[in-house]
């Protein structure tokens, strides 16, 4: 009886240990984690950042002048820590279409990762402690070619996606009218 107490006080130990190590606790809380020091990272997974340097640096400048609310920041997570949880009836966004990763499996239509932009109607999301499901509903927005003005499309053409397809909330914008907008920072040619 001893021995099997333990022997599963060892397989908890290990456990625990397992999840401790930076590596473990960034897949099972899908974070992106720098081994040596524990601090979250963008995903270097991300195809589009990866081939793109210039859209990776313009998001670290953009999250530093509080231009963008990234999913990979610090302050967000999964379940009831996910950006599509705090969103509200209005915000602009950017989500992924073609391929992205739940749970570091990739899914979509096996098309390249592309990014698009929408304004935020209807939320139907259900999230726990540690997931997200349901569908993040609004209107199709479109860049202008300097990327610094966006506009609602007219006649309206309506989107939806998942939570995991959520990339980043754009902040600050200027609203012209009910349709048009300018931004504070001009987007990079990659992502218009």
């Amino acid at each position: 009886m001893q021995r099997n107490r333990t022997s599963l006080l060892l397989s908890f130990i290990s456990i625990l240990f397992i999840l401790k190590n930076d590596a473990a606790y960034g897949f099972l809380s899908n974070l992106p984690v720098d081994r040596n020091t524990g601090r979250n990272l963008l995903r270097e997974k991300d195809t589009f950042c990866r081939k793109n340097k210039s859209i990776s640096e313009f998001f670290l400048s953009a999250k530093n002048n509080n231009y963008l609310e990234l999913q990979t920041d610090d302050e967000y997570g999964r379940g009831e820590m996910h950006l599509s949880a705090v969103l509200d009836e209005g915000d602009v966004v950017i989500y992924k279409t073609g391929l992205w990763e739940v749970d570091g499996v990739q899914v979509g239509d096996g098309e390249e990762t592309n990014y698009e932009y929408g304004i935020i109607d209807t939320i139907q999301v259900v999230w726990t402690h540690n997931c997200e499901h349901g569908f993040i509903r609004g209107m199709k927005v479109v860049l202008d070619g300097e990327g610094k003005k966006l506009s609602i499309l007219q006649p309206y053409e309506f989107i939806d996606f998942g939570p995991e397809q959520l990339y980043a909330r754009i902040k600050e914008i200027d609203w012209i009218n009910e349709h048009e907008g300018c931004l504070s920072m001009s987007l990079p040619s990659e992502l218009r």
